[in-house]
């Protein structure tokens, strides 16, 4: 968890009014490091922040995203996409309901991911970053209401340390794996049936249901 005491913290509301993506765009600008972490990647996201990216890293900026197979949201096209990236990036995928690796023996219970966070730091060591509820989507990016904190690190260092510092922990934690397209074609055949409004959403989407509903008379007649 992450706490912040003191410091300056501005609100980006999101909405056609005060849109995530512009703010993003500024920041690759004068940026040498990108961190990002977002529960969900989709196509969508990376054709609005994607050109960014590619001039951010063609200036030898570093980049490293993270994102996760949590409900099989992320799209796995969205994830070729990524690989499609060339300069200095690290790209990883936290897994969540199919953990590998002999940290995780068994069937271990399902985990969330819902991280969504973007750093981005300065060659001079100052830096902002946006903590809030876009993921990587267009709607997120640009008309969806989404709610996000800027951390200005001039304002207050010790709150963007604190945020770097919970990046790194989940960057590395034991559950991410390096993202290959030997990971993706995997990816793509466990990945759950979605229906496609689902699969396009930028908000997270729901549990499944622990039980099963029954029918009630008429639409049993119905079934």
């Amino acid at each position: 968890s992450i706490t912040i005491k003191s410091g300056r913290l501005e609100g980006v509301s999101g909405g056609e009014n005060d849109p995530l993506l512009p703010y993003l765009g500024e920041e690759l600008t004068k940026a040498t490091t990108a961190d990002i972490a977002v529960g969900f990647v989709m196509p969508s996201g990376l054709e609005r922040l994607g050109p960014h990216l590619r001039d951010f890293l063609a200036r030898q900026g570093r980049l490293r995203l993270l994102t996760g197979d949590y409900l099989g949201v992320t799209e796995p096209d969205a994830l070729t996409r990524l690989l499609d990236l060339e300069g200095d990036r690290q790209l990883r995928v936290f897994e969540t309901a199919h953990p590998s690796g002999p940290e995780h023996p068994g069937k271990p219970a399902p985990l969330s991911f819902h991280p969504k966070a973007y750093i981005f730091e300065r060659a001079d060591g100052t830096g902002v970053a946006f903590v809030g509820s876009s993921n990587l989507s267009d709607s997120a990016l640009t008309t969806g209401i989404e709610w996000n904190y800027r951390a200005v690190a001039k304002a207050d260092q010790t709150a963007f340390q604190e945020i770097q510092t919970a990046f790194d922990r989940l960057f590395d934690h034991p559950a991410t794996r390096e993202l290959t397209p030997t990971w993706i074609a995997a990816y793509r055949n466990r990945r759950p049936t979605l229906q496609s409004h689902k699969a396009q959403a930028p908000a997270d989407t729901p549990e499944e249901p622990t039980t099963i509903p029954t029918p009630h008379a008429i639409q049993q007649e119905a079934l």
